[in-house]
């Protein structure tokens, strides 16, 4: 990328590079969420991050909504992944595991598209800020007040991830 190039250009680059692959490994997230509803090992209290995080995904109410380019649609994601996260924590590790190989995912996979999109949206959220200045509407300003607070909040949650039946 040259400094010639518009903005806008060097930020649709990056992201194509970088969230496109989770793009196209959204059909085996949603096999895996599948596979967790209906896990038999997991309680329907234990479900119920992924529960909230699939409501969240339905739910036309957003903290940064979805008119938003990008950055509506990546909050989504990261509350996805935060949602499987905790759920896959509550199984044991094989169990956790073998849910993910049946998915045609890996645990790897899986933190590295959550951290993916987390330094996506916060970069997106970085350069919004800058890039709109004092001359924002108040619409946008929320928004980007919102993403940063949903970053902030996935941080926080995934720091300590919920600990395996068989850590304790």
């Amino acid at each position: 990328m040259t400094d010639q190039q518009p903005f806008t250009e060097k930020l649709s680059g990056a992201l194509r590079r970088d969230i496109l692959p989770i793009l196209k490994r959204l059909p085996a997230y949603g096999k895996l969420v599948y596979l967790l509803v209906k896990d038999p090992d997991i309680s329907q209290r234990g479900k119920a991050s992924l529960y909230l995080a699939i409501g969240y995904q339905v739910s036309p109410v957003d903290l940064i909504p979805g008119f938003i380019p990008v950055i509506g649609q990546l909050d989504d994601l990261l509350v996805l992944f935060w949602g499987i996260r905790r759920t896959l924590a509550l199984l044991p590790s094989d169990r956790a595991t073998q849910c993910l190989t049946d998915a045609n995912l890996t645990q790897l996979q899986l933190e590295d598209d959550t951290a993916l999109v987390q330094r996506a949206l916060s970069s997106l959220v970085t350069t919004g800020a800058r890039a709109v200045g004092r001359g924002a509407g108040a619409v946008l300003k929320y928004g980007v007040i919102a993403a940063a607070f949903v970053g902030y909040l996935a941080w926080y949650m995934m720091k300590k991830p919920a600990k395996n039946k068989n850590d304790q």
